[in-house]
C-alpha cells in the first residue's frame, strides 16, 4: 500500500511539472492502477484470513481447556456438558459462519472505490497540468 502512495504521489508531481506529457501521466496512473487494485484485494483477503485465524485459535483454547476444567465433576455430568459443549462447537452454523462484511460484492464496492479515489486524483493532477 505504501508503494501505491508513492505512486499516486509521482504521478501527481509528475502532473504538476510544466514540462510534463500526459501521456507520462497516463502511464504511470495505469500502473498504479493495476497495482491498487490488486493490493487491496489482497489486504481484505488477509485480514479475513486473519479473523478466521483468531476464531480458530479461540476455539483451540476453549476444547483444550475443557478437561481440565470437568476435572473436578461427577463422570454423568461431565458427559451431560461434554454434549452440550459439542454441540455447540461443532455446529454447521459455528463451522461455516462467517463475516458478512467478507462477500464478494463487498470487495468489489472496496476496489471500485479504490480506482474512483485515484481517478479523483488523477483529475485533480490534470487540472493542475491545465492551469500552468
Amino acid at each position: 500500500m505504501v508503494l501505491i502512495v508513492v505512486g499516486v504521489a509521482s504521478t501527481i508531481l509528475v502532473a504538476t511539472a510544466p514540462d510534463s506529457e500526459w501521456q507520462a501521466i497516463a502511464i504511470r496512473l495505469g500502473i498504479t492502477i493495476a497495482l491498487a487494485v490488486p493490493a487491496t484485494y489482497c489486504s481484505r483477503e488477509a485480514g479475513g484470513h486473519r479473523r478466521v485465524e483468531r476464531a480458530t485459535r479461540k476455539l483451540e483454547l476453549q476444547l483444550a481447556s475443557i478437561d481440565p476444567y470437568l476435572a473436578k465433576f461427577p463422570p454423568e455430568e461431565r458427559n451431560e456438558i461434554k454434549k452440550s459443549l459439542a454441540e455447540r462447537f461443532f455446529s454447521a452454523q459455528a463451522l461455516h459462519s462467517s463475516p458478512e462484511d467478507d462477500s464478494i460484492g463487498n470487495q468489489a464496492d472496496l476496489i471500485g472505490m479504490s480506482v474512483k479515489q485515484l481517478a479523483d486524483l488523477a483529475r485533480a493532477a490534470i487540472t493542475q497540468l491545465g492551469k500552468k
